[in-house]
């Protein structure tokens, strides 16, 4: 399974203002304590109470911003991990996560540390430098700069007949949700339109697999490349394949 660090650095952006604070009136309270006249019971009051506000009044705000940023995908949550927002769910974006794993692993060779985790939708979740770097990649190989020509490379791509064509429609339909330009409900509705050509040409996933490889391979795909990809399915034989092709 593809994995990469995630946004740790915007973690420790509003972590850090909360620790300086406890971590100062900590400070001047040793130095209270410490000081000739320790018995200065006035100023160590004003101290401990000014340590207490400043805590009661960080806590909270770190709690919601920690959730917050789990929701708008800064970064993956400490605890309840199944409950991630981004993880697949439906049947139609497990299903997705296998058809668009091969080109993941390209996307991955391509921008490396970028793709997340393959059991998320579209490799990974919509942080800044993650739709920076998608979108970047999707205007130089796909021509899409925004939601109007993303949707129209996906009409595109969903009315080929090839498992290249197909097998990276899917993969784009979940970028394109992670660059912002695709809602959910409206991913889940692209993933139905890849679903059925897919379906229809092939019945499992080996067969879908090994077509996406020769066409990869006719395409200029070096031989070593293509042995990576065959591997990859090797390896995911028990676990995103599981889910029934058809």
């Amino acid at each position: 399974m593809v994995r990469a660090r995630v946004d740790q650095k915007t973690f420790m952006a509003f972590m850090i203002p909360f620790l300086l604070t406890i971590a100062t009136a900590g400070l001047l309270l040793l130095a209270v304590y410490s000081s000739p006249d320790p018995d200065n019971s006035i100023l160590v009051d004003i101290l401990l109470n000014l340590w207490m506000i400043s805590l009661y009044a960080w806590l909270p705000i770190f709690i919601v911003l920690g959730i917050a940023f789990v929701y708008m995908g800064w970064y993956p949550p400490t605890f309840f991990k199944k409950k991630d927002p981004f993880l697949c769910r439906s049947d139609w974006e497990k299903w997705a996560a296998a058809a668009g794993y091969l080109p993941l692993l390209e996307l991955h060779a391509s921008l490396p540390d970028t793709v997340e985790d393959t059991g998320l939708v579209g490799g990974g979740r919509p942080a800044p430098h993650r739709r920076k770097r998608y979108r970047a990649f999707l205007s130089t190989n796909f021509h899409i700069t925004d939601r109007e020509s993303g949707l129209a490379a996906l009409e595109r791509l969903a009315a080929s007949r090839q498992a290249r064509d197909l097998c990276w429609g899917v993969l784009i339909a979940g970028m394109l949700f992670v660059c912002r330009w695709l809602k959910r409900d409206e991913l889940n509705d692209w993933y139905g339109r890849f679903m059925t050509p897919i379906q229809d040409q092939f019945h499992s996933w080996t067969e879908l697999n090994l077509r996406f490889q020769e066409e990869e391979s006719a395409a200029g795909m070096d031989d070593e490349s293509v042995q990576v990809l065959r591997k990859a399915v090797e390896r995911e034989r028990n676990g995103l394949y599981q889910v029934r092709f058809l």
